[in-house]
């Protein structure tokens, strides 16, 4: 079974959700994706679970803000 690499989002936890998996379980609620769409889903939802993580840990969220965003808040 082939496992996605996630290096553009730099997520650094054991990836354990293969492509092969996603596009099953998305089958199952009568979504159809190929291996590529499939590997993009889990490349965000990764990002996500990385962003999540960090804002529960207390880390802040800032450097995820548009450079346009932080002025606005200033």
């Amino acid at each position: 079974m082939q496992t996605m690499n996630l290096k553009t989002n730099n997520y650094r936890g054991e990836k354990k959700i293969s492509v092969y998996k996603a596009i099953a379980i998305l089958a199952k609620n009568n979504i159809q994706v190929d291996e590529n769409e499939a590997a993009v889903i889990l490349n965000f939802l990764y990002h996500v679970a990385k962003i999540y993580s960090s804002a529960k840990t207390g880390k802040t969220l800032r450097k995820h803000r548009t450079v346009k965003k932080l002025a606005e808040d200033i």
